[in-house]
C-alpha cells in the first residue's frame, strides 16, 4: 500500500511522486522545495563571486536558514529534496565554508594591518591598526563552528598589541 511520506495519506490506490509524495502534498511543497533549491543555487553563486567576506557571510547565513527552515524538516521525513547532498551535507559545507573565509579574512585584515603598523610613526597608531582586527576577531568569534581555528590569529594580535602597548609606556 503507497503511503505518503509527508502526510502520511496511504491507499491502494494513491499515486506517489518519485520522492514519495501524494498529489496534494506534491502540489503544495514542491513550489517550495524548488524556490528554497534556488535561493540556495543563488547564494553559492554569490558565495563563490563576491570578493567582500561580509557578503560572503551573510549568503551563507542565507544558505543556513534556508537549509534548516525548508529542507531539513523533508529530510527528517525521508524525502530527498535536493540531488547529490543531503540538508545535512549542506549544512556541514555552510559550517566549514563559513570557518575558511573568517580565517582567511582575519589572516588578510592582519597582513593589512601589519603593513599599516609598519608606516604608523607612534606606538599608538600601531596598536590602533592591530585594535581593528582584534574587534574584527571579537565580531566574527561567535559565528565559527570551531572558535580554536581563530586563535593563532588572536594571540598574534594580541601579542601585537601587547609589544606596541609596552612601547607606548616606554616612550
Amino acid at each position: 500500500m503507497a503511503t505518503c511520506k509527508y502526510c502520511g495519506k496511504s491507499g491502494w490506490f494513491l499515486s506517489l511522486t518519485d520522492v514519495g509524495l501524494c498529489d496534494d502534498c506534491a502540489q503544495v511543497l514542491q513550489p517550495q522545495i524548488n524556490r528554497a533549491v534556488q535561493i540556495i543555487t543563488e547564494s553559492v553563486e554569490i558565495v563563490n563571486k563576491s570578493k567582500n567576506p561580509e557578503t560572503k557571510l551573510s549568503r551563507l547565513d542565507i544558505i543556513e536558514e534556508i537549509t534548516n527552515k525548508h529542507l531539513r524538516p523533508f529530510e527528517e521525513k525521508g524525502i530527498e529534496v535536493t540531488e547529490g547532498q543531503s540538508p545535512f551535507q549542506i549544512l556541514a559545507y555552510v559550517r566549514d565554508f563559513r570557518d575558511k573565509i573568517i580565517l582567511e579574512s582575519l589572516k588578510s585584515v592582519l597582513d593589512e594591518a601589519k603593513i599599516k603598523a609598519e608606516k604608523a610613526k607612534t606606538p599608538k597608531a600601531k596598536m590602533n591598526a592591530y585594535s581593528k582586527v582584534l574587534q574584527r576577531i571579537v565580531k566574527w568569534k561567535e559565528k565559527v563552528s570551531n572558535p580554536h581555528i581563530i586563535v593563532d590569529v588572536e594571540s598574534e594580535v594580541k601579542e601585537l598589541i601587547n609589544k606596541h602597548s609596552k612601547n607606548e609606556q616606554v616612550g
